[in-house]
């Protein structure tokens, strides 16, 4: 029997996933919403060696209720083959969620100094590095001053090509700077003959926009437009009939496939009105230390936790009021923690021990916080 972890909320399994989606009823689940392997091998760990196989995703699509959404994050150099797993179990694949952020690190080999190396010609040290970002190996430029790397926040030197194979490579390297993720929406194919049947039987098929609209309140209300001119006088937006004073809407914008983070990186992107230009979209940072942390004994020491915020907005997008959600791939529990607040139940399942037991600790503290709201 598998080690579990059951609270009001949800159930947490210590198991391999498939062996536990074989135990559940067929139609069971209202939405899936996960973050499973990315196949490509992260810091060597063994659990990332391939993604979810076809089989995985159609006993998914089993116990997902028709009409029912899957929200799989995937990594852009597998995304194709994530989705193409998705879509030959027999998912519609409906859309992809772009997450942006700016504070991804380069792991990208410099290619001067690998061929130095490689033919065993020492390089000089250069000039001081002034600018404070980047320390830059044979294998990878890593952030000095992110307190999350420990023993990297120190001086450091450039080195100067020793070669001339290498001077004529100097500034390449083999990769872009991380700072997107993208999520696969997908839908189990409705058993009635509309949405609208489907709705009503399975109450699944639809997703939440009203509850996840982009508000700013910092926009003025109204849009103002003079009659003669044409000129915009005021508001938020040029959109509305010549002359018409429109009242913005009050639920907010329509939720788009792009989420990004509030950094002036990445904001600034984004052309629009004044400072506010990204305000159609949804702002989610990546989690700090403290969020990934809270209520663990020691620290979190999962790879890949994803912000709370972000979850949660997730979640009230795909399912229904009061439904269930499953994550197969828990990890250290941010799907489990983001339902509790928003109301939903959840069915998490972890194969790894170690971080079985941190998502255990970080449920136990979020009820322990919320008995005292």
């Amino acid at each position: 029997m598998p080690d579990t972890h059951t609270t009001d909320y949800g159930t947490l399994y210590n198991a391999d996933n498939i062996e536990i989606l074989k135990t559940m009823a067929d139609n069971s689940i209202d939405a899936i919403v996960t973050d499973p392997p990315y196949a490509i091998k992260l810091m060597n760990k063994k659990w990332d060696n391939e993604l979810p196989s076809v089989e995985f995703w159609t006993e998914c699509l089993r116990v997902l209720k028709p009409g029912g959404h899957l929200l799989s994050a995937c990594g852009t150099r597998t995304y194709h083959r994530a989705t193409m797993n998705i879509d030959n179990a027999g998912f519609e694949i409906r859309d992809a969620i772009a997450w942006i952020y700016s504070v991804g690190l380069p792991k990208s080999m410099d290619i001067s100094k690998a061929i130095d190396r490689e033919l065993g010609a020492e390089r000089k040290q250069g000039k001081l590095r002034t600018d404070g970002k980047y320390s830059n190996s044979g294998h990878g430029c890593y952030n000095v001053n992110s307190k999350d790397q420990k023993g990297l926040d120190k001086e450091f030197y450039e080195t100067l090509p020793a070669t001339d194979e290498a001077k004529e490579w100097d500034g390449w390297r083999t990769c872009l700077k991380p700072s997107m993720e993208l999520w696969t929406l997908a839908r189990k194919p409705i058993a009635e003959k509309n949405m609208a049947r489907n709705k009503i039987k399975y109450r699944t098929g639809g997703l939440n926009i009203d509850k996840c609209r982009i508000t700013n309140k910092e926009l003025k209300p109204y849009v103002k437009i003079d009659r003669n001119t044409h000129k915009f006088l005021g508001g938020n937006s040029l959109v509305g009939k010549i002359g018409i004073i429109r009242r913005q809407n009050d639920l907010g914008r329509f939720p788009s496939n792009v989420i990004i983070d509030d950094s002036d990186d990445v904001v600034s992107l984004f052309p629009g009105i004044g400072n506010k230009s990204a305000s159609r979209f949804f702002y989610c940072a990546k989690a700090s230390e403290k969020e990934r942390s809270a209520g663990v004994d020691g620290r979190n020491t999962h790879l890949t936790v994803k912000p709370l915020s972000l979850m949660m907005y997730l979640c009230n997008l795909i399912t229904p009021p009061n439904g269930i959600v499953l994550d197969p791939f828990i990890g250290s529990g941010s799907t489990a923690i983001a339902c509790i607040r928003c109301g939903f139940k959840y069915i998490g399942i972890e194969i790894e021990e170690e971080y079985f037991n941190i998502a255990k600790q970080r449920i136990e503290y979020e009820l322990e916080q919320r008995r005292f709201l």
